[in-house]
């Protein structure tokens, strides 16, 4: 813990509060404004964002479809040729999983269908709030979550390798993106997924993978921008064949753990500040002893953005602050 004074003449200082009690009896003889910033923890509850058709449920098929709502695909590259009769846009679609009994069936899809992606270079697909489905030609806006600061992101699919003779090695990539002024994608997080036996032991079960995206920052580029997710199939072409399978698109945002309190002398003036999350709301706590705490001014909820408190010197010579966060209902 650490005790931050803030003298008259605006020079900062930090001491080791436990054995420095004596200079803050001292310095408040001397009439200086000094404050002793804690570091309060919230305990991270995790939001489960909502993404439309994560499931690949719709539209319903008893067989197989090529549409697939909420998604975009990924546009035809110049160098892929359909004269051959395999067409860019069926290497994409959903399809009903098998009954229990057969040998195909996926043993832990989330309800009752399944996406089939091909192992073919740039097929893929997207989501965010510009996205264009096939039933759309202009945005849905049907995901409408943004990368907010002071939240860290995970999304999670269920994968399946190895349909359809599919070459070890063979390679598919998960990630984030978001869009600039111009609407171009800008991929900035992913991992990539590679086929090996080892991994993908058997084709009828699917095994999780996590893209994790640290705590965002006010600076990051991608700060208050819509979320984008892709999957794409990505490595050497020379591995092209096959399918991969996917279902279960999970999406969870999660407050940093610690907040961090940040002060600036701004005339008699002190400020503190934080940053929030929507999803907490936050109570300034005040002490002269460290043994007694009132709540300073009303709980207030968290916006995403940095909160601001302004601590007055003639309400108080000597004092420490805290706050408490809390998960809204």
């Amino acid at each position: 813990m650490k005790l931050l004074t803030v003298p008259e003449h605006g020079l900062f200082h930090e001491e080791n509060m436990n054995s420095n009690l004596s200079r803050f009896i001292k310095l408040g003889a001397q009439r200086l404004l000094l404050v002793a910033i804690l570091l309060s923890s919230l305990v991270a509850k995790a939001e489960s964002l909502v993404v439309p058709n994560h499931s690949f449920e719709s539209p319903a098929t008893t067989f197989v479809d090529t549409r697939v709502d909420s998604w975009q695909k990924f546009s035809k590259p110049f160098w892929y040729d359909e004269s051959g009769g395999y067409y860019w846009d069926q290497l994409i679609g959903g399809f009903k999983n098998s009954t229990p009994d057969k040998a195909d069936h996926i043993d832990n899809v989330d309800g009752d269908q399944v996406l089939y992606l091909f192992a073919v270079p740039q097929v893929g697909i997207l989501q965010d709030y510009a996205a264009m489905d096939w039933a759309h030609q202009t945005p849905n806006h049907q995901f409408t979550s943004k990368f907010e600061v002071g939240k860290s992101y995970h999304l999670t699919v269920g994968v399946v390798g190895g349909g359809g003779g599919m070459l070890e090695g063979a390679g598919l990539q998960l990630g984030f993106y978001y869009r600039n002024t111009g609407g171009d994608v800008q991929p900035f997080a992913s991992i990539p997924v590679t086929y090996t036996k080892a991994v993908f032991p058997t084709t009828s079960h699917l095994v999780d993978f996590t893209v994790d995206l640290a705590t965002v920052k006010s600076t990051d580029a991608w700060a208050g921008q819509h979320i984008g997710m892709m999957i794409v199939s990505a490595g050497d072409p020379s591995l092209a064949g096959g399918y991969w399978d996917l279902d279960n698109v999970r999406l969870t945002a999660e407050p940093s753990s610690e907040i961090k309190l940040t002060f600036e002398r701004v005339g008699r003036n002190v400020e503190l500040s934080w940053l929030s999350a929507t999803n907490s709301s936050y109570q300034v706590k005040i002490s002269e002893d460290l043994q007694t705490w009132t709540n300073y001014q009303d709980r207030v909820v968290g916006t995403g953005g940095a909160i601001v408190k302004t601590i007055l010197p003639a309400e108080r010579l000597n004092a420490f602050f805290t706050v408490i966060a809390s998960p809204n209902p």
